[in-house]
């Protein structure tokens, strides 16, 4: 089975949000960075109406600490896009960039595109996720394949990717 699309800078972006918004990790230090500073600005405020004995810094240090919680979940995702759009930006990404070529064979899934070729086993996929305009596959926590729905010219993209999932767990039940 043969799958072939092509990918712009755009994909690109979109599998590293997506991998942003999807993170265990980057949820802990968003987490961090949102609450954590938010209360510690409420409390670092309400410390210094408790040393001037005035009541007015509270509501002051609650109304910052909430602009400082909307600024910052707000400004995360734009921020990430920016600087993956930055690093892309610094090559010409050739074997990233353009049209690809994904076929399954017996036991490896082979990708191709205009300046590389590479062959994975189906043991080192690690998962493969979609949303309604993507597809990921997975080789690592932080590498993956990105496949836009929208720009494949040739094959289909539910098919291929059903029967990648398929040979994947066949895979996973014969180790």
């Amino acid at each position: 089975m043969k799958l072939k699309f092509k990918v712009e800078m755009e994909d690109i972006v979109a599998l590293n949000l997506f991998h942003f918004e999807n993170s265990p990790t980057i949820k802990k230090i968003q987490l961090l960075y949102t609450w954590g500073f938010s209360i510690f600005l409420f409390v670092l405020f309400g410390a210094i109406a408790i040393y001037h004995k005035t009541i007015g810094f509270f509501p002051l240090g609650l109304i910052v600490s909430i602009l400082y919680f909307i600024y910052i979940r707000q400004s995360f995702k734009k921020r990430h896009e920016k600087l993956v759009k930055k690093m892309y930006g610094e090559g010409k990404n050739k074997g990233i960039l353009g049209n690809h070529e994904m076929l399954l064979s017996e036991t490896a899934l082979i990708t191709s595109s205009e300046v590389s070729k590479a062959e994975t086993q189906y043991s080192a996929i690690e998962k493969v996720l979609t949303n309604d305009q993507f597809g990921f596959i997975y080789l690592s926590s932080v590498t993956a394949f990105v496949i836009p729905r929208s720009r494949v010219f040739e094959g289909d993209f539910k098919q291929f990717i059903d029967e990648l999932n398929t040979r994947i767990a066949q895979c996973q039940t014969v180790a």
